[in-house]
């Protein structure tokens, strides 16, 4: 069995990729060169630029199962229907964003701040909502994507805090473009 580690610490990457006792082996040694704590990763030791050991015959990529979302702690918000606005399940069946994520991504960024009111959302938000409403693939690097749709879509623009607002291109996308 084929196994596949790939950690970007804002380019510091670690590509580990072989058998899972191969893998295994090395991503506990680089494993204490990495720390989490303030919902933020840290490194402790220097990485080189690119590392990459490979094992013979490394060419099947394996998600290991558990690696989504682990350091995103889950942000609740009012996801549920009152009297003036629907649910957020609805109003994303209203939207039928079919597959692209950043489409999910877009409609839950447009229902937590255009629909309830907030200023901002967060990746907690859109990780609280995939989990509670069983939406279908569930992003593992929820950020990039969410930087992805940002830089080349302008859904999103990122505030100073970390938070996430709609760009004036993501409302319309939501309010014309999707059905």
């Amino acid at each position: 069995m084929e196994t596949k580690v790939l950690i970007n610490v804002k380019e510091g990457i670690l590509e580990l990729s072989g058998s899972e006792a191969f893998v295994s082996k090395y991503l506990d040694i680089y494993h204490t060169a990495i720390k989490f704590g303030d919902n933020k990763v840290h490194m402790t030791t220097v990485i080189p630029e690119a590392v990459k050991i490979e094992d013979k015959g490394a060419s099947k990529q394996v998600r290991r199962k558990g690696s989504r979302s682990k350091s995103i702690p889950l942000e609740k918000f009012d996801l549920h229907k009152d009297s003036k606005s629907p649910s957020l399940e609805e109003f994303l069946q209203a939207k039928n964003p079919g597959k692209r994520v950043a489409d999910y991504i877009a409609i839950i960024g447009y229902y937590i701040t255009k629909i309830k009111g907030s200023v901002s959302f967060c990746e907690g938000n859109v990780d609280y909502a995939f989990r509670t409403l069983n939406i279908p693939n569930r992003p593992v690097h929820l950020r990039q994507i969410m930087i992805n749709a940002k830089n080349n879509d302008d859904l999103f623009d990122l505030n100073e805090d970390g938070s996430w607002s709609m760009s004036r291109t993501g409302e319309i996308f939501v309010e014309e473009k999707l059905a």
